[in-house]
């Protein structure tokens, strides 16, 4: 096709039409003209994913999951994204800053953080607030030191999520430990890192099937590290 849409080459060919085709892919560059190498330029194409705030205040979390054995990796990472809203990222910001300073993250931002809780993404949906059966994240102040306070989270989380085709069906359970920085001058979080360890079981009542460890990652950071 040209720009303007003219068809200038193509057809219905089978499996021993090799020659035929080469034939039709040269006259059909040859009628479109000189081609130019196209200029492309690397970028990123998640730029706010784990790292960065939107012009609204939005960021975007980045999810990392995977199956355990023996408390090491088994098998692929699967990444994902959460995105929170500026009114629920300001969730984790301390109410107080002073040392020991504690707060309960709000159930609807806690119920959020089940998303990584899904290690079959073939065929389901991934886990939202709805299917979050426990949902308990707290906040503390460890410390403040040189314009910078470390907030520590910890927390309970299950989720169920239940499909017409039952065997895809699945229940996840796990805790959450994780620690934040928060820079005071700027009123702003600077880091945000939560670990899941946990069970997964999927398959018709999943709560009755055998389950298999797995551990999830949710990170951010306010600037993305220089490259070494």
């Amino acid at each position: 096709m040209s720009p303007d849409d003219k068809v200038l080459g193509g057809g219905d060919y089978g499996y021993r039409d090799g020659p035929k085709v080469l034939d039709s892919m040269d006259a059909a560059v040859k009628a479109f003209g000189p081609v130019q190498p196209r200029n492309a330029k690397r970028q990123e194409p998640f730029p706010f994913r784990g790292v960065g705030v939107h012009s609204d205040g939005n960021v975007d979390l980045a999810l990392y999951r995977c199956y355990l054995h023996l408390g090491k990796p088994d098998g692929p990472h699967l990444r994902d994204t959460l995105p929170l809203k500026k009114e629920e990222w300001s969730a984790f910001a301390p109410p107080k800053l002073a040392a020991g300073a504690a707060w309960t993250i709000p159930a609807d931002v806690a119920k959020k953080m089940v998303r990584p809780f899904c290690l079959n993404t073939l065929g389901g949906g991934m886990p939202g607030p709805e299917d979050a059966k426990v949902a308990q994240l707290t906040a503390k102040v460890e410390s403040i030191s040189e314009g910078r306070a470390r907030i520590r989270l910890t927390g309970t989380f299950e989720a169920v999520k239940l499909f017409k085709e039952q065997n895809l069906s699945f229940r996840s359970t796990a805790t959450a430990s994780g620690i934040a920085a928060y820079d005071v001058d700027a009123k702003a979080l600077s880091s945000f890192l939560v670990v899941f360890q946990g069970t997964y079981q999927q398959g018709a009542n999943p709560e009755t099937q055998k389950g298999r460890p797995f551990g999830a990652v949710m990170e951010w950071q306010h600037k993305r590290p220089s490259s070494p």
